[in-house]
């Protein structure tokens, strides 16, 4: 989506800025485990992180790289 779809009004001085998020839920090898991997970034430049949320007796463990 171009930048200006989501504008909001905000004050002139609030500087403001647009990311692209995607998420790509995997395959779990279990019915307890959810995995996905994250891809935030603007203009060309992205971070990716690895998560895995496990459920042990009603808690949940999460792993992220």
């Amino acid at each position: 989506m171009p930048p200006g779809a989501f504008d909001v009004n905000t004050p002139g001085k609030v500087k403001k800025e647009v990311f692209n998020v995607s998420e790509t839920f995997l395959t779990a090898t279990c019915k307890s485990t959810e995995a996905f991997v994250r891809k935030v970034g603007k203009n060309d430049s992205f971070i990716y992180t690895h998560e895995v949320r496990t459920f042990v007796d009603k808690q949940r463990i999460l792993k992220k790289r």
